[in-house]
């Protein structure tokens, strides 16, 4: 599959040159066309198998923030917050479940949804 493609006087070339991972040497044929144009001819290249991966599917996790959730967000938050603010006198323990409440409240409101 080695042949020149401008032949001039005493020199020969191959000046186009057709790339292809070795791997595939059963998958395609390379030839030579004399075209009858001065000193240039042609390859062709025929690819006998061509195998296309389909694109990798990636599925995301997203929150929607919108005007109907952050109002639920807040009103859930406003029903929630004051028991837990004054029902105790350990603030380590008050700050925890003020914590856990928000981020159950965030949780319900701003579900994660696969796109």
């Amino acid at each position: 599959m080695n042949f020149a493609t401008k032949c001039q006087k005493n020199l020969a070339t191959a000046i186009y040159n057709i790339l292809i991972d070795i791997d595939r040497k059963n998958n395609y044929s390379i030839c030579l066309i004399i075209n009858g144009l001065y000193d240039h001819d042609a390859q062709l290249i025929t690819l006998n198998t061509i195998s296309l991966k389909p694109p990798i599917k990636q599925i995301m996790e997203i929150r929607k923030f919108d005007k109907n959730s952050i109002n639920d967000f807040l009103n859930k938050l406003c029903y929630e917050i004051c028991d837990i603010t004054f029902s105790g006198e350990n603030v380590n323990i008050m700050l925890n479940a003020f914590l856990d409440t928000c981020l159950k409240i965030f949780y319900s409101s701003f579900p994660l949804k696969k796109i």
